[in-house]
């Protein structure tokens, strides 16, 4: 296993000296051609734990020397919290409302073209690994991918094939506890070495560990908490009811200490797979894009994990692009960026054919005018079981949550969007006609852009409100066991 994290890596230096090159290399004005994307999703990481986005702790020294070499979007949102219907997003340029896969069994509709499945029409070489079960081929993220390999460790056949392995208790325990960065590494270096050296490629990675549970390998979380002497107990950490609000401030402290932790190992993984990117020669004229599909919550508004509520935490996320030709410093972008921004700009630097392609804005940064984009906010949905749905929109200097009982949080300045612990307003739908107008227009906005979404939604596709229900024992503890209840099972 790996000894604790050093400060520094040469891989660093030798890319930072590679995209310096590439800076110079431009042809009346513009940049040098990409002919490689590469798109690393990272499970579970929340922004504020990240070095470029503020975080005081040496979690991403990778993430944060990409940043120096490209741009890195200060308020980029998930388009939900769970790992499934953010991916669908992020590969297809959808939000939820749109493409309607927001349930555990959800599959991705046939009529909706992925990221991969335009390249590899247009003759890109895709290839993509994932170690996250939700990823699956069952679930359609294998459409277009000339290979797609697997690093979950899940039975996938299982309990009837497809996607009831969701149903076995089992494979959640197995997926909760797996390591999977050494095979997400060996296969992204075994797809490097046999890449074709013409053309143009495409290459998803999915990084799962810094899901919970959080148990990095030795030496990591000792980086961010050399002093802890407990016994606590870190495992299960949805059903574990020693992690819980009341826990002891020293063993929350040391909680978080292996998230970093995780955190940290899987940006020394992404370091590796650069390196093996780089001795392949594939990233003299690539684009490299890091980012997030949601965040953790530690308690902020009284929960832990995600899948439970479209607060900050789980919502925002990391995004930072490099692209060859980039700044020699790092910038910074405050625009409200999406998920749904991630596809349409790989067309754009693959040349795709993506005329249809969605409400996504450009990733560009200064490469783009502010003129050309079609957006500039984030929508956000959840299926909660038997709940019903959440929805949020994102924009500017205020955001709105509503649950399906038609409760609507408001949150605006002074407070936001530096927080949202504690909303500006909170009133019922019923009772909109009597809030201030400032959380009329606010609403009024989220649903014109939930109608627009549904506008672009394929017939068997769109997402209704689901009905609250009665939930017998059973099925509570059932839900519960599988992280599928917000809360520890109370309606939010």
């Amino acid at each position: 296993m790996p000894g604790p994290p050093s400060s520094r890596r040469p891989w660093a230096i030798a890319l930072l000296a590679s995209l310096l090159a590439l800076s110079g290399c431009h042809a009346g004005g513009r940049a040098v051609e990409v002919d490689t994307v590469v798109l690393i999703s990272i499970d579970s990481l929340r922004a504020d734990h990240v070095g470029v986005l503020g975080y005081g702790r040496p979690t991403t020294p990778t993430i944060d020397s990409l940043a120096e070499r490209g741009i890195v979007f200060t308020r980029a949102y998930s388009t939900t919290s769970w790992t499934l219907p953010a991916h669908v997003s992020m590969l297809t340029g959808l939000e939820a409302e749109a493409h309607g896969v927001v349930g555990i069994k959800s599959t991705i509709p046939a009529s909706i073209r992925t990221i991969a499945e335009r390249a590899k029409r247009s003759g890109v070489e895709t290839a993509g690994v994932y170690s996250g079960p939700f990823l699956q081929p069952a679930f359609g993220f294998d459409r277009g991918f000339r290979t797609y390999a697997d690093c979950s460790g899940i039975d996938h056949d299982g309990g009837g094939g497809g996607v009831d392995w969701v149903d076995r208790p089992d494979n959640h325990r197995i997926a909760h506890t797996r390591v999977t960065n050494p095979c997400v590494r060996r296969e992204v270096e075994a797809w490097a070495k046999g890449a074709p050296r013409e053309g143009k490629r495409f290459l998803f990675v999915h990084l799962w560990d810094v899901h919970y549970d959080y148990a990095p390998p030795p030496g990591y979380a000792e980086v961010f908490d050399p002093d802890y002497r407990g016994d606590t107990d870190f495992s299960n950490l949805t059903g574990n009811p020693a992690i819980a609000p009341q826990m002891s401030p020293r063993d929350l402290r040391h909680l978080l200490a292996l998230y970093d932790g995780e955190i940290r190992w899987t940006d020394d993984t992404i370091a590796g797979i650069l390196a093996d990117l780089d001795a392949a020669g594939l990233l003299r004229r690539s684009v490299v894009v890091v980012t997030s599909d949601h965040g953790d919550e530690f308690f902020d508004h009284g929960g832990k994990g995600h899948q439970a509520t479209l607060y900050e935490e789980v919502l925002r996320v990391p995004l930072v692009v490099a692209w060859p030709g980039g700044p020699a410093i790092a910038r910074r972008s405050d625009e409200v960026v999406s998920l749904v921004d991630v596809a349409p700009a790989i067309c754009r630097w693959l040349a795709l054919d993506c005329a249809d392609l969605g409400a996504g804005g450009s990733l560009s940064g200064a490469e783009m005018p502010r003129a050309d984009r079609r957006r500039d906010d984030a929508l956000a949905h959840l299926a909660l079981p038997f709940f019903g749905d959440l929805r949020s929109r994102i924009g500017g200097d205020t955001k709105v949550v509503e649950s399906s009982q038609g409760t609507i949080e408001f949150f605006g300045p002074p407070a936001y969007p530096r927080s949202d612990r504690a909303p500006t307003a909170t009133v019922g739908r019923k009772d909109l006609s009597q809030a201030p107008a400032v959380v009329r227009d606010a609403v009024r906005a989220m649903d014109a852009r939930v109608a627009s979404a549904r506008e672009r939604a394929p017939r068997e596709a769109v997402p209704g409100v689901r009905p609250t229900a009665a939930i017998d024992d059973a099925t509570r503890e059932r839900l519960e066991s599988l992280g599928y209840l917000p809360n520890g099972g109370s309606a939010p």
